[in-house]
Parts: structure tokens; C-alpha cells; sequence
């Protein structure tokens, strides 16, 4: 008899994990140190370990819908919010530590314990963010953004021609 395991790779999306970025950052966890927590937090909790996926069934938390897509870290944190509340801290450390890992445990607590509300305050800050962005990128390829950038590309030509005329002059 021939078994098979299947390994199902979840991630979430940049949404996500620009969201819990934020979401760190109010927390005063910023630059390198918050993206080595989010990278940490997220790898543990979707790594899919045992003493991982023993804590999420003890807690009736589910990460992937029945498609097998990441339900997102604002459904994580309202499964794991009433969970948590439940338990004494020493119990929600070593949930915790479980989930995210030792070196995030207790800042994911603090983005817990600040609810889906505070992280879909943080994914709206992004997403509005990324709609910004993605405004100039339209606003760069209209026909004003592609005279704008007629206009830089024939500076550069001039500026090009000048440098190989004057060494000659």
C-alpha cells in the first residue's frame, strides 16, 4: 500500500500581510524587527505543524475556507478572540506561542486583543493605499503621463548628444 500526503501550500495575500505590517506598526513594531514578527507569525501559524494544527483544532479555529483558501488574518483574529478570552494568560502565552511562534507571541496578543475592527482598520489604510497607487499608475499612462514622459526621454537624449558634442567642440 502506497500512501500519499498531500501538502496544501496556504499564503495570504499582500493585502494581508501589508495590513498586519500596519497593524504591527501601531504597535510600535516597525522596519526590519516588524517584518521579521509578520514573516515569523505567518510561517508558524500557516506552516503547518503539528503542535500548530493541535492548537488551532483545540481552539476551533479554521484557516482555510472549504476551497482550501487562506480565510484572511481578520478571521483568524475573530476566531481567536473569544478563544483567547477564555484563558488565563499563562494558557494565551503558550497558545500563542504555538500559533506565531516565541518572538511574536505576545505581539500578536497585542493585534489580537485590538480585534477585527482594528485590523480592518489597518487592511483599510492599505487597501486605500494600494488604490492610490494604483491611480498614479493610471494617471502615468495617460496621455498626459505619456507626454511627460516624451518630455524626460528627450531631455535625456539632449543631454546625451550635448556630452558627446562637447569633448569635440
Amino acid at each position: 500500500t502506497l500512501t500519499v500526503a498531500l501538502t496544501v501550500f496556504v499564503a495570504p495575500s499582500m493585502t494581508d500581510t501589508g495590513a498586519l505590517l500596519e497593524e504591527l506598526g501601531e504597535h510600535g513594531i516597525t522596519g526590519t524587527r516588524g517584518v521579521g514578527v509578520m514573516q515569523t507569525a505567518l510561517s508558524t501559524l500557516l506552516g503547518g505543524t503539528k503542535t500548530t494544527q493541535t492548537e488551532l483544532d483545540s481552539l476551533g479555529v479554521k484557516l482555510t475556507d472549504a476551497s482550501g483558501n487562506f480565510v484572511g488574518m481578520g478571521s483568524v483574529i475573530s476566531q481567536l478572540q473569544p478563544a483567547l478570552s477564555k484563558m488565563n494568560q499563562q494558557q494565551q502565552t503558550l497558545a500563542l506561542t504555538n500559533l506565531f511562534g516565541a518572538s511574536s507571541a505576545q505581539v500578536m496578543q497585542q493585534v489580537i486583543a485590538g480585534g477585527a475592527a482594528g485590523y480592518q482598520k489597518a487592511t483599510d489604510a492599505i487597501s486605500e493605499q494600494g488604490s492610490a497607487t494604483e491611480a498614479a499608475e493610471k494617471m502615468a499612462h495617460s496621455w498626459q503621463g505619456e507626454i511627460k514622459t516624451a518630455k524626460a526621454a528627450l531631455s535625456d537624449l539632449e543631454i546625451t548628444i550635448g556630452q558627446k558634442l562637447l569633448p569635440v567642440l
